[in-house]
């Protein structure tokens, strides 16, 4: 195998000899291709986060904010997931937002407002705006004033509930959630999703389970 750029790239020109516009675009097709395939090598599979079951005895519930700025609301997705990935509950909401920041705060409290208080298990709860998982835990100040006060409410809340842990995602371990805030922000849910998911959240779901085996 040539691992050396010029020397594979000279090695391809030698084999055209009399037509230079052949050359000039099998070079830059073939350049493109070569540069392409190097970068993906550069990548490590284990760098893209993959959604992952929780500790046994533990829940996990993954939430997320979709925002559409043309009708200035927002979609709240989220779902609870045992330590077999069984879905325990699962739900959607539109809602009036100002912003993205705003949708994903009006998720954030969507969701908790779901099982906070309910006699449940610890729960590790997942969502991937890092700007609001660090506004909430006071690691960093709100980005959107019109939602400082929601923020702090989440705050007191998870500083109540110590059966809940907020911790931040990567988008590409939150499908399932990121699915259900843009389902509901065309309008569209269903709470008998939790046991007869769409084609397409089951496809998710299963894909995440097997993932994480």
């Amino acid at each position: 195998m040539v691992d050396n750029f010029v020397d594979w790239f000279v090695s391809i020109i030698n084999l055209l000899h009399e037509d230079e516009f052949a050359q000039a675009l099998v070079a830059y097709l073939l350049s493109k291709d070569w540069l392409e395939a190097k970068q993906q090598t550069l990548v490590s599979p284990s760098s893209t986060y993959k959604w992952s079951l929780p500790p046994k005895g533990v829940l996990k519930l993954n939430i997320d904010g979709a925002f559409s700025a043309t009708n200035l609301c927002g979609g709240a997705g989220f779902i609870l997931q045992n330590d077999t990935g069984q879905v325990v509950h699962l739900g959607a909401k539109k809602n009036a937002a100002s912003s993205p920041f705003c949708s994903e705060a009006l998720a954030l409290r969507e969701a908790v407002d779901h099982i906070v208080d309910k006699d449940l298990d610890p729960i590790c709860v997942e969502f991937d705006c890092k700007a609001l998982v660090d506004a909430v835990q006071k690691k960093a100040t709100c980005p959107d004033w019109h939602v400082g006060i929601l923020v702090k409410e989440l705050t007191a809340v998870f500083e109540r509930c110590q059966e809940l842990s907020l911790v931040y995602i990567s988008c590409s371990g939150n499908m399932a959630a990121d699915w259900l805030a843009k389902e509901a922000l065309k309008g569209l849910f269903s709470g008998g999703w939790a046991s007869f998911p769409p084609t397409l959240l089951f496809k998710i779901l299963h894909s995440d389970v097997l993932g994480s085996s």
